[in-house]
């Protein structure tokens, strides 16, 4: 029978909690009779996963349906291109090891092509976030958003430059074959730089791109609110510098990405001034109810995606 879809969990050094809940979720997956497969690519991680006591126990459920593959090449688009590389699937489903798919996304998937073939990528549009360690209530309060929460209404897809609220995030990406052979040909020939998840960074412009591939070659992109999943978000990733290093790398590797497949845009942004930086000021204000403690807070947090924007612009 034809592998239907591979789902491919790329994973460095992973926080082990996280990724057993990211496997086995995906090994739930309820389907009508089609076949998957999980790809595990390691992307050299210090301890090898193959040797993890839990993926050694999942490697014996279902029948083989699981693997585990290496890519020694630090980076995510290189672990993603050694997946796609090793898949069987027509379409593939990019799950990131802090990612627990609903236990009907495939079959959702399959509905959605099924009905809407000529879309080449489809995202999850209800996202929730799980704090596993808690989370100041701020945090939790205002700032879900930084780890993609989602609360999408009905399904949506569409072709158009820049970056619409119904395009797919990273997590729990899915997409069609030809669509990704594409974006992979234009990052192996350097049509495509990496701007991309490395160790030790924050950058993530790789979802971006492939999403923008599809764009180029008039392919739309959408989301549904029956994908579904959860982001699971340790303690590590909770305080005011994370964010701020996070909304700042994700603004410049975003804007670089973009001007550089779409180098018009670059006309269509300017750095904030000292008038537009005010008016930003007086927005956030009125955003936090005039709590100077949440005030900072926001300010820090929205600004650093600015500075990303003058940086990207300067390059």
């Amino acid at each position: 029978m034809t592998t239907l879809f591979s789902i491919i969990i790329c994973s460095y050094n992973p926080d082990l909690r996280l990724l057993e809940r990211c496997i086995n979720a995906a090994l739930n997956q309820k389907t009508d009779g089609f076949d998957y497969e999980i790809i595990l690519v390691d992307n050299n991680s210090k301890e090898k996963l193959k040797n993890i006591q839990f993926v050694q126990d999942a490697l014996k459920r279902k029948n083989g349906v699981l693997r585990v593959v290496e890519e020694v090449t630090p980076g995510l688009a290189f672990a993603r291109i050694k997946g796609v590389q090793e898949s069987k699937g027509s379409y593939v489903v990019f799950a990131d090891d802090d990612n627990e798919l609903s236990f009907h996304y495939l079959i959702t998937l399959k509905y959605l092509w099924d009905n809407y073939s000529f879309v080449g990528a489809w995202g999850a549009g209800a996202i929730e976030v799980d704090f596993i360690d808690n989370a100041p209530l701020w945090l939790r309060k205002h700032f879900k958003d930084m780890f993609q929460y989602r609360k999408q209404k009905y399904v949506q897809y569409g072709c158009i430059v820049g970056w619409p609220e119904y395009y797919p995030v990273g997590s729990g990406m899915a997409v069609r074959k030809d669509v990704f052979e594409m974006y992979r040909r234009n990052f192996e020939s350097g049509k495509i730089t990496a701007i991309d998840r490395k160790a030790g960074t924050l950058s993530s412009a790789g979802d971006s791109q492939i999403v923008w591939t599809a764009i180029l070659n008039k392919i739309p992109a959408g989301s549904s609110p029956d994908l579904a999943l959860t982001h699971i978000i340790p303690f590590k990733r909770t305080h005011l510098k994370y964010l701020t290093d996070l909304n700042y790398n994700i603004s410049k590797s975003y804007y670089t990405a973009l001007f550089e497949m779409f180098p018009e845009e670059k006309n269509n942004h300017i750095p904030y001034n000292i008038f537009s930086g005010v008016g930003f000021a007086v927005k956030q204000m009125v955003k936090a109810g005039g709590n100077p403690f949440l005030f900072y807070k926001f300010f820090k947090v929205r600004n650093a995606w600015n500075r990303g924007l003058r940086a990207s612009l300067i390059q």
